[in-house]
């Protein structure tokens, strides 16, 4: 009887069983590919990918309604000013440092009635790309 038979006979039933495949010798011996022989279809399907999400993240304009303009620059400037908010900075509104006076009815009033927002200034001019 042929070697690839007797080990297929001589599984019990409980055990999971499966039929071995035939490798390129003919002895039933279950054949894997060794990783180093896939690393250039790896790095194509990578770099594939990469190209693709990048065309697709450039032609769908996903993004464009993310911002708006403010409409008085000169009033949101000056506002800023006579705030005295730091350069670097993110501030966040309404906002308390303390967990009890945030359970208080005043900032609890404040909380509801809004605006909430988050200000982020920067340290420097912003560097848009061009499009």
């Amino acid at each position: 009887m042929p070697r690839s038979c007797n080990r297929i006979a001589n599984v019990s039933p409980f055990r999971r069983t499966h039929t071995p495949r035939l490798n390129a010798l003919g002895d039933g011996e279950t054949v894997m590919t060794e990783l180093l022989h896939l690393w250039m279809p790896i790095l194509v399907a990578t770099f594939v990918c990469f190209i693709l999400s990048t065309m697709l993240w450039t032609a769908v304009p996903l993004h464009d309604g993310d911002f708006d303009e403010a409409t008085d620059h000169e009033g949101l400037n000056k506002a800023l000013a006579d705030l005295g908010l730091k350069p670097g900075h993110q501030y966040l509104f309404p906002f308390s440092r303390d967990k009890k006076h945030m359970s208080t009815p005043e900032f609890k009033e404040r909380y509801e009635a809004g605006p909430w927002g988050l200000v982020r200034l920067c340290r420097g001019k912003a560097n848009y790309a061009r499009t």
